[in-house]
């Protein structure tokens, strides 16, 4: 019986055999995020106009790539212990500062963001690196990604001490990194060798979808109870 305190990560796989389902820490997870995304709405709604939309996108687009960096980590090690929650825990201390500091970076501030991005990347590469430390069959999968997210993160925290608009430059760079990576020759022999859990990940952005839907829908009631609106007004 393991450990809850300290135990290894287990390496999952499609073919394991074994049906992986989402963990409370990921929904709890998956919330702080929702609520980032909510502060991003709320200025986006302040300023409906292209450049606005696109200022959004900037934003957003990070904050995707952070969640999915996790989302995938859980995908492939199977992980429940104190360590592991100490970590995620400050994951979402970013998210948060992110979320705060999203604001800063619509009117030209870029630094506050910058660090707690490239901190959120760095964490994901520490997740990476206890796997490659603990589990031997995931240590080429652990290395590859833990060095993608390590150098995400890091080019991120040299955006933090560039002004603008270079840092805005390397925030592309460094994003861009990790989209194109799971195209490479390398991680596509990495999948086919370790293949992802399709069933748990479709479970993951099925329940994030459902909770940023359900808490649009409860922001807008909140709208319209406050504005005075009948009912019907919903309806049309």
């Amino acid at each position: 019986m393991r450990s809850r305190w300290i135990h290894k990560p287990i390496l999952h796989t499609a073919d394991a055999g074994v049906e992986k389902r989402a963990t409370r820490l990921e929904l709890f997870f998956d919330l702080v995020f929702v609520a980032a995304f909510i502060q991003l709405g709320n200025g986006l709604s302040k300023n409906v106009t292209v450049v606005g939309f696109l200022g959004f996108a900037a934003i957003f687009t990070p904050l995707w790539v952070a969640w999915t960096g996790f989302t995938f980590f859980v995908n492939r090690f199977t992980i429940d212990d104190i360590p592991h929650r100490l970590i995620v825990i400050v994951q979402m201390v970013t998210v948060g500062a992110m979320a705060m500091t999203a604001p800063d970076v619509l009117e030209g501030e870029h630094f506050g963001f910058s660090v707690s991005y490239g901190t959120a990347q760095l964490l994901v590469a520490l997740h990476y690196l206890r796997a490659f430390k603990q589990v031997e069959g995931g240590r080429g999968y652990s290395r590859y990604w833990g060095s993608v997210f390590a150098l995400g993160g890091i080019i991120w925290l040299i955006a933090a001490a560039v002004p603008t608009p270079a840092a805005y430059g390397l925030w592309a760079f460094g994003v861009a990194i990790i989209f194109v990576s799971p195209f490479s020759k390398h991680s596509r022999a990495l999948n086919e060798e370790l293949p992802l859990d399709d069933e748990h990940l479709s479970e993951r952005y099925g329940i994030l979808t459902i909770i940023v839907l359900g808490e649009t829908f409860v922001k807008a009631l909140s709208s319209l109870t406050g504005s005075g609106q009948d009912p019907w007004t919903l309806v049309q």
